[in-house]
């Protein structure tokens, strides 16, 4: 479900580049991660129809108000920081770890795919990121708040499920193992990059 909500995220982001009079680039690699997310929910529900022996789906997405922001650079640029530069760069380091755990072939070809076209979104919202501060310089000072919101948003560590290691096995994290892989993204990837990004003293991950 998951993947499925991405692509309308990504079809939004689209209009919302549209509105600021994104370059041609970005659009082009916008839709193009549309069309991986449909892929990966199409492999997901698959795997979900395998394992449950009956095929699963979606209804209808409810999208009204979703275009609210679009034209704001402000509003573009907190949805961006929070779903594309935080939320796919962690997903992408999900994705590797669960994929080092299993050794299902179908999973791990999912996995795999998914590995690999989370890392190229993320890389694809801090190219937007860049871009959209560069019309914006002003903005900088919400790309700084907005990566340190996310930050405090943190859970507290739990300890482990008992049954991680089985779940492991078909490419699921527990709570735990997932809230390790967030700090250890945030630590070697999103801290540095959002300093870069903003031009400011590094992002502390506490």
């Amino acid at each position: 479900r998951a993947e499925h909500a991405s692509v309308a995220s990504f079809a939004r982001f689209a209009l919302e580049l549209m509105a600021l009079g994104a370059p041609a680039a970005l659009l082009t690699e916008c839709s193009l991660a549309m069309a991986d997310e449909v892929i990966h929910a199409q492999s997901c529900f698959a795997i979900s129809a395998e394992f449950g022996g009956h095929t699963r789906g979606v209804g209808p997405l409810d999208v009204g108000g979703s275009l609210a922001a679009a034209g704001d650079p402000a509003a573009t640029l907190v949805a961006l920081i929070r779903e594309g530069c935080v939320g796919e760069t962690v997903s992408a380091a999900r994705a590797e770890r669960a994929l080092a755990g299993t050794k299902d072939p179908t999973i791990r070809q999912a996995l795999q795919r998914i590995v690999d076209d989370e890392a190229r979104h993320a890389a694809f919202a801090w190219r937007s990121a860049r871009w959209l501060l560069g019309e914006h310089p002003a903005l900088r000072e919400l790309a700084r708040d907005t990566f340190a919101e996310a930050q405090r948003g943190e859970q507290r560590p739990v300890a482990p499920d008992p049954s991680a290691a089985n779940l492991a096995r078909f490419g699921v994290l527990d709570t735990a193992a997932r809230q390790s892989v967030r700090a250890q993204a945030w630590q070697e990837v999103i801290s540095p990059a959002a300093a870069a990004l903003i031009g400011a003293e590094r992002v502390a991950y506490a």
